[in-house]
């Protein structure tokens, strides 16, 4: 699922499987995104390019947006491979398991 994109020059995240412009989002919208991200592996994100944008303020948050969400997406593995050792040592260090 492409979850940010650029479509008749307007921008949108996807938020619950709903385009959302880009000017219009919140910080729920962007962590709605993170979530998906990281418990899916379809993600996608349309590359930025400031040709396609012609809305300034748009191609702002779009760029910041991308390079935030592409970074998180790349290192998603990392990032679950540490929560789950800081689980098992809590599970051990409190006998859970």
């Amino acid at each position: 699922m492409k979850i940010l994109k650029c479509e008749d020059n307007t921008c949108y995240l996807n938020v619950d499987g709903k385009d959302k412009k880009i000017l219009e989002i919140n910080k729920e919208d962007i962590l709605n995104a993170l979530e998906y991200i990281y418990n899916n592996d379809d993600a996608e994100l349309e590359e930025y390019d400031k040709e396609k944008i012609k809305n300034e303020a748009e191609k702002i948050i779009y760029e910041n947006l991308y390079n935030k969400l592409k970074d998180f997406k790349e290192n998603k593995q990392t990032l679950k491979f540490e929560i789950d050792s800081l689980f098992k040592e809590l599970e051990d260090k409190y006998n859970l398991n």
